[in-house]
């Protein structure tokens, strides 16, 4: 007969599944002059089982918290996984960050290119699209968007950014368009992502009309 701590474990195993994976880290590389920080490490590990489940994930830390290390280390610890490249869409101001720290990860699987340059990806090429600031990619009447779409048409899809929704509600649906099937997607008790954010862009609109803005 199992014990009530035991019970727990399996709860926790059964809800969580890999996700806690990061109290034995070991498997996480990082250099060795890099502290391996546990709120990153954690997020490596939700961020695979989302991958799993639902094909992407937002990774919305604040400012400062190490977005570009925390992917360094998914990518490294999922490269064995992979059957094709990365691509990471990048603002040409941070490219020399990004290459950096791949370097420093030992990390040969990606290609990085400028928001400009979406128009010469042979997307043949990428298992996995990664999109830094990808709230630069709200808009999905811009051409950069549907360049972004099309290349991330069934691959999974990694969007940073630290303000995933600047303006309204369909911010985010847009960036989730890219890695959800918005009328079947997988995200729990929200099958139709288009009604879901139709009624929600209408209470957002009704708001600002009527309340203050703060509301």
């Amino acid at each position: 007969t199992p014990t009530p701590h035991q019970l727990y474990i399996r709860l926790l195993i059964e809800h969580f599944g890999e996700r806690i994976d990061f109290i034995d880290d070991k498997n996480i590389f990082v250099p060795q002059h890099y502290k391996k920080l546990s709120y990153q490490v954690e997020a490596v590990n939700d961020g695979l089982a989302k991958l799993k489940e639902h094909n992407g994930f937002f990774l919305s830390d604040v400012v400062g918290l190490g977005k570009t290390v925390v992917v360094a280390m998914l990518i490294k610890k999922l490269k064995d996984r992979l059957s094709k490249r990365v691509l990471v869409v990048i603002p040409p101001a941070v490219r020399t960050q990004w290459i950096d720290t791949f370097n420093e990860f030992g990390i040969v699987c990606c290609d990085v290119v400028s928001l400009a340059s979406l128009d010469k990806v042979v997307a043949f090429n990428y298992e996995m699209v990664v999109v830094d600031e990808s709230h630069k990619f709200k808009n999905s009447e811009s051409k950069r968007y549907k360049q972004l779409y099309k290349i991330a048409l069934n691959k999974k899809v990694i969007l940073l950014s630290a303000t995933p929704q600047n303006n309204t509600p369909s911010d985010l649906y847009n960036q989730i368009a890219l890695f959800q099937n918005v009328k079947n997607s997988t995200l729990p008790n929200c099958k139709n992502l288009q009604s879901f954010f139709v009624e929600r862009e209408k209470i957002y609109k009704d708001i600002i009309k009527t309340q203050p803005i703060d509301k």
